[in-house]
């Protein structure tokens, strides 16, 4: 079974300045200095994460196809 996780685009807001990017799971778990496995559990459970400045939330993504 895949690790569906690995498709999902993360919203990281940046609470300082409040900008805004989408990015994939490595590379919000890299910005948030969260390990990836801990960040999907977050998510998973409380639907957002916040850490060292930053709120992580699930960008909802319509995929083409099947």
């Amino acid at each position: 079974m895949a690790d569906r996780s690995a498709d999902l685009l993360l919203e990281v807001r940046c609470c300082a300045t409040g900008s805004l990017d989408v990015l994939a799971m490595e590379e919000a778990a890299l910005i948030s200095g969260i390990a990836p496995g801990e960040l999907v559990e977050a998510l998973a459970e409380f639907g957002a994460c916040e850490t060292d400045g930053y709120m992580i939330t699930v960008h909802p993504v319509l995929h083409a196809g099947t």
